[in-house]
């Protein structure tokens, strides 16, 4: 049995080798899975572990319910790194169609300000409640489910929220 020593800088862990073993790197995803590429060559799925040459490399991640993630490392001879990454979820765009004049939104609990094309974006996993207000009160609301399998909206894919054509306390044509 050998002694290892550990450092441990931004989720970068290396210890010390024994010199005949080529540099190891273990790429791990702690939020779902992601193929990885180092220096723009696919290398396979996450968790991957693989012989690197000692130097400069860039690791990129990929996955459909990700945001792409890209960092630059520099792996010392005879290391073993392990590159653990919490990658981001994509936004899910809601596009909201209706009249949006005088019409305060909030996504759950926050205001937001929908783009001049009616899109907002949500981020994160989970409920989120949608709060439509007109002079400070609630004319309607819309509860979106954003989670990794149907009937859930996915990650990064668009979701539609049609408001009512008239709101209550309005006057009709």
């Amino acid at each position: 049995m050998r002694a290892a020593v550990l450092i441990v800088l931004a989720g970068l862990v290396v210890s010390t080798a024994a010199a005949d073993e080529p540099p190891t790197l273990h790429v791990a995803v702690l939020d779902g899975w992601a193929t990885v590429t180092i220096d723009g060559e696919e290398q396979g799925w996450t968790p991957l572990a693989t012989d690197v040459t000692p130097g400069e490399h860039v690791v990129e991640l990929q996955s459909t319910f990700h945001a792409p993630w890209r960092e630059r490392i520099v792996v010392p001879p005879r290391a073993r790194l392990r590159l653990d990454v919490s990658l981001e979820y994509r936004p899910v765009r809601v596009e909201i169609v209706g009249d949006l004049t005088g019409v305060e939104v909030r996504a759950s609990g926050r205001r937001v300000v929908p783009g001049a094309d009616g899109v907002i974006p949500i981020h994160g996993l989970g409920a989120h409640d949608l709060l439509f207000l007109e002079d400070g009160r609630p004319f309607f609301s819309r509860r979106l489910m954003v989670c990794l399998e149907e009937p859930c909206v996915l990650p990064g894919s668009p979701a539609r929220v049609e408001l009512p054509p008239t709101r209550p306390g309005s006057r009709a044509p």
